[in-house]
């Protein structure tokens, strides 16, 4: 057989490839609040996002993730000395599922 008799199903020119957003990042913020002489509260959150873009190497519209946004939170309270902490940390808080982390 001559490589004349093989031929490619589809035409990927110009295809994003897989798991390739157009973009992608992420924003966050840090704030340290001193209360008083033996404590400090923190507050930090992230936001983490992605344009659409296919879970698989073939563009089809059933292997596509929409864009997201995911955010996390992280609330704590800490001895000005480093010798404690308690912190409440949230995950992805608006729930957004997606078929990747």
């Amino acid at each position: 057989a001559s490589q004349d008799d093989y031929t490619c199903p589809q035409d990927l020119s110009g295809a994003r490839r897989d798991d390739a957003p157009k973009f992608s990042g992420s924003v966050g913020f840090n704030l340290d609040l001193p209360i008083n002489d033996d404590l400090e509260f923190s507050l930090a959150g992230t936001s983490h996002f992605r344009t659409d873009y296919y879970l698989q190497s073939i563009p089809e519209a059933v292997t596509e993730q929409k864009g997201y946004a995911k955010f996390d939170l992280r609330a704590a309270l800490a001895s000005t000395k480093d010798q404690w902490e308690i912190a409440l940390i949230g995950q992805n808080l608006t729930n957004k599922m997606t078929a990747s982390l």
